[in-house]
């Protein structure tokens, strides 16, 4: 079991299975490359948006392979940006540090989409 303290460490997820992030053109080539967020980081996300009622957060749930089109992912990204400047948390600030400019990239094209792996 994780003490608190440990859960606020970037170290303390090293080796914890990853949720995968991956922007795509609509022709389904990969532009950027794999961002992995730890599974554990990703049920804080999705808790925190049941918590604040936030609807793409609450989508990050990994039960499957979740597609974000262009308006979800411009929800998402205001998401990612409220819960960083509502938490305290270095850990969330970290991976919104990783997250949030692939998913910008994926703004200059309207068809691009988003997709998000479980482990």
């Amino acid at each position: 079991m994780r003490s608190l303290a440990q859960k606020l460490e970037l170290r303390t997820y090293a080796n914890d299975k990853l949720v995968t992030f991956q922007m795509t053109t609509s022709a389904g080539i990969a532009v950027d490359s794999v961002v992995g967020v730890p599974l554990p980081i990703i049920f804080r996300y999705y808790h925190l948006g049941r918590a604040y009622d936030l609807h793409q957060l609450k989508n990050l749930h990994p039960t499957g392979t979740v597609s974000l089109d262009y308006i979800a992912l411009q929800l998402l990204i205001g998401e990612l940006e409220q819960v960083a400047a509502l938490v305290a948390d270095p850990v969330i600030q970290a991976y919104n540090a990783t997250l949030l400019p692939i998913l910008k990239s994926g703004l200059t094209d309207k068809t691009s989409r988003l997709f998000i792996k479980p482990p």
